[in-house]
């Protein structure tokens, strides 16, 4: 399963040197020497396990460069669609008008 977090900024450099390793580890350990009091089990050992893992093996997603694919994509679909309108409607459609799409609404 694929998550994304939306990490705070005043948490990026932490984030950014060590992925969080050293606080996961602290309440890993935590975890284990309270564990016999009958405050956290296996599970919660578990999860902390997962998560240092999952946030070791993390990476930063830069939004700005897909979501620019995105829109490409998007404005290609819509040319797309604007041929396939027009094939259907026994039209001829000239791609030189694409530029125009994206301003178009559909």
């Amino acid at each position: 399963m694929k998550v994304v977090l939306d990490i705070p900024k005043e948490f990026e450099d932490h984030y950014n040197k060590e992925r969080f390793q050293d606080s996961l580890k602290r309440i890993n350990y935590d975890i284990r020497s309270i564990r016999y009091e009958g405050l956290s089990g296996t599970y919660e050992y578990e999860v902390i396990e997962m998560l240092i893992k999952a946030f070791k093996e993390s990476w930063e997603i830069r939004f700005n460069y897909i979501s620019e694919g995105i829109d490409n994509a998007l404005k290609f679909l819509k040319v797309e669609k604007e041929l396939l309108k027009a094939y259907q409607e026994g039209e001829t459609y000239d791609r030189s008008q694409s530029s125009n799409i994206g301003d178009k609404e559909s």
